[in-house]
């Protein structure tokens, strides 16, 4: 799966934050894909 979106920031545990074009905010850690949806 392919997700694209501008990286934001470095959560405090490492993980890598994207906000994708809908404004949703996710997380990558571990390879491992959490989805936030903005509100």
């Amino acid at each position: 799966k392919t997700v694209e979106g501008i990286a934001i920031g470095i959560d405090t545990d490492g993980a890598l934050l994207l906000q994708d074009k809908g404004g949703s905010i996710i997380k990558i850690i571990s390879g491992e894909i959490e989805l936030y949806t903005a509100t």
